[in-house]
């Protein structure tokens, strides 16, 4: 029995609001088509794509609809029994094995069934503290900034992840300080009547090690 693997690329654009699942195989009389599938939710993209996502299989004229099941990770394999290439002889027909590969999404990183999202803050709101408005999958939450935060800090936000096979998994929310890209003359005087005022070395660690 022989097996004809097929490699399946997805693109995601959450912009747009459109799911595509494009495929290439041949073995035999078999081919792979080209699928398209509009999504209504736009934010609910890179969900729907674990939970809901439809290949088509042409063979000698007739199609086949795929399920890819919830809870499915990066590298994952899904088995077509008996879709492959034609067996010897008189033999069965081989499987045909998708291969899952998650492109890169614009907002989120994927670790696992877990996301991580790059929150960038000012200056003054990882001194202060501050409630920002991260996206998530289902919509927009308030997070709270503690003060005094540190850049590369995460933040659990349980539940936020992506659909396993028994659950949801978490998001992180990674810390990033930006600092403007310009400043004018009033902005270029508080930063340094800051930088006068503020007891603070950042690269005190050094001396201590030297």
């Amino acid at each position: 029995m022989r097996a004809a693997e097929l490699n399946m690329t997805s693109f995601v654009s959450t912009a747009a609001g459109v799911m595509r699942v494009s495929s290439r195989h041949q073995a035999g009389k078999r081919t792979a088509a080209l699928v398209t599938q509009t999504l209504l939710a736009s934010k609910a993209i890179f969900q729907t794509f674990l939970t809901l996502c439809f290949v088509a299989v042409v063979q000698r004229g007739a199609s086949s609809q795929v399920k890819i099941p919830a809870g499915i990770v990066d590298g994952e394999r899904v088995r077509l029994k008996g879709q492959g290439g034609y067996g010897q002889g008189d033999g069965p027909h081989g499987d045909l094995y998708l291969h899952i590969r998650l492109v890169p999404h614009p907002l989120f990183d994927v670790e696992g069934h877990n996301l991580v999202i790059t929150v960038p803050l000012a200056p003054w709101e990882a001194v202060l503290g501050a409630k920002v408005t991260v996206p998530t999958l289902t919509g927009k939450i308030n997070v709270t900034i503690a003060p005094n935060s540190q850049a590369g800090t995460r933040l659990r936000i349980k539940g936020k992840g992506m659909t396993t096979k028994t659950g949801t998994g978490d998001m992180f929310a990674l810390l990033k300080i930006v600092v403007p890209a310009t400043a004018n003359d009033e902005a270029k005087e508080l930063w340094q009547s800051l930088s006068e005022k503020a007891e603070f070395d950042p690269r005190a660690q050094w001396s201590n090690k030297s």
